[in-house]
């Protein structure tokens, strides 16, 4: 998935895309990059999709 962070909250804010999704599919991203990139150290994996899980969309992108 190829979208910059405005264009993920407004597939989020429309429901074509679930907050998990959008977790899942940055952790892809993440896994498949990191190992050149050796940028992310931590993933939180279990952490951040229980948070998007519960993730109730409210704000300014939302």
């Amino acid at each position: 998935m190829e979208f910059d962070a405005t264009e993920i909250a407004n597939l989020i804010k429309t429901k074509q895309l679930s907050p998990k999704e959008a977790v899942m599919n940055a952790f892809s991203e993440i896994k498949t990059k990191n190992g050149q990139l050796n940028a992310v150290v931590s993933l939180r994996e279990e952490k951040s999709l229980e948070e998007a899980k519960r993730c109730v969309c409210h704000g300014r992108f939302s």
